[in-house]
């Protein structure tokens, strides 16, 4: 990663020559320093940025941090629509480093040149064409560039928000009748990670697969809100009827469950899955949906847990009495449990003794 100071900066461009810029293909870069500086300043900083980017003629993958709301962004557009134009940067990661600090940091901050940079990002004909993977973990972004990025980049393979979709700036949920064409443009994903995001209703989940053909991992973490939710009991042999969701979408290779009530993980578990990966969840809520229903996730073959030591005091191990009624449903379903999972977030609500 680079600290891109003006002493850094001037060190850097006496060392470095064009010919070795050009061999840069991965560059993790800071938009902005720790200091308090003028928006002069961090003008200069992202201009700095912008005169590496424009020499890194093949560079493929680019991740932006950043600290402050003044942080120029939008300074390196044309440099990345530039990039974009030679189809060889097909990868872009834009984290908070306030948010990669403090997940649970729910200050909702405007960062204007952040917003504008993804919007001309979107609606570029370039960028619909060649970005492939989008990373973002930054301060609150509006419905209308969420949108934008739904509705235009249609190349996407893999999409990962982190904590930037949360009332009042989004307030539907992530399958309502409105949502829904939203995602109808963007058919090619096989990686879908929606974190910290609180209009992920688990109700909603199951239809979003079926839309993703393609998708092989998804993960999916809120904090449990049931919303007057009426649970719907399925009916025994449901996941043989045809039209289920086992019979009609591939099994996901990875399920991620982070941070889901009981009633959430059955309403998921008609998701088929090679490998469910379960962590901040409590235990009673997770092995009450299991329970619940004896053909929840079909094709399971792999369930991964977190260390058993992982929350709060070290437990003897995961074949304590208590653990005895999981390791009984996974033997009679043949999966093989593991307890190596690590968790992405841990939400202040979350009980000690969970997974």
């Amino acid at each position: 990663m680079l600290d891109l100071t003006w002493k850094r900066w001037k060190k850097i461009t006496q060392t470095f020559i064009l010919p070795k810029w050009e061999h840069i293909q991965r560059i993790s870069v800071h938009m902005d320093t720790t200091d308090h500086l003028s928006v002069v300043r961090f003008a200069q900083q992202a201009r700095n940025v912008d005169s590496i980017l424009r020499q890194c003629k093949n560079l493929t993958s680019l991740a932006l941090y950043y600290r402050h709301s003044d942080v120029q962004m939008v300074a390196v557009k044309d440099t990345l629509l530039s990039l974009l134009r030679d189809g060889r940067l097909s990868t872009l990661g834009i984290y908070s480093y306030r948010r990669l600090q403090d997940p649970d940091d729910r200050i909702e901050i405007h960062v204007q040149s952040l917003v504008q940079l993804l919007d001309a990002l979107a609606c570029d004909e370039h960028a619909q064409r060649s970005l492939r993977v989008l990373d973002l973990f930054t301060d609150t972004i509006p419905a209308y560039t969420f949108d934008l990025i739904r509705r235009h980049l249609r190349s996407l393979t893999s999409l990962v928000l982190r904590g930037v979709l949360c009332p009042p700036s989004f307030i539907s949920q992530i399958w309502d009748v409105d949502q829904r064409p939203r995602w109808y443009p963007c058919p090619n994903l096989t990686r879908l990670r929606l974190c910290h995001f609180e209009p992920g209703h688990a109700a909603h989940i199951p239809s979003l697969v079926g839309h993703f053909k393609a998708l092989e991992e998804l993960t999916i973490s809120a904090c449990g809100n049931d919303n007057d939710f009426l649970q719907v009991l399925r009916p025994r042999g449901w996941s043989r009827r045809p039209e289920a969701l086992c019979n009609t979408h591939r099994p996901l290779a990875v399920f991620h469950i982070e941070h889901m009530d009981d009633w959430e993980i059955y309403e998921l578990g008609v998701i088929p899955t090679v490998m469910l990966i379960v962590t901040t969840v409590k235990k009673y809520h997770f092995l009450n949906a299991m329970l619940q229903d004896v053909e929840i996730f079909p094709r399971l073959q792999v369930l991964r847990l977190a260390p058993p030591n992982s929350w709060g005091t070290p437990t003897e191990g995961a074949t304590e009495e208590g653990e005895q009624p999981l390791i009984g449903i996974c033997q009679a379903r043949n999966v093989e449990l593991r307890r190596d999972a690590l968790a992405n977030w841990s939400c202040g609500c979350a009980s000690e003794e969970g997974y």
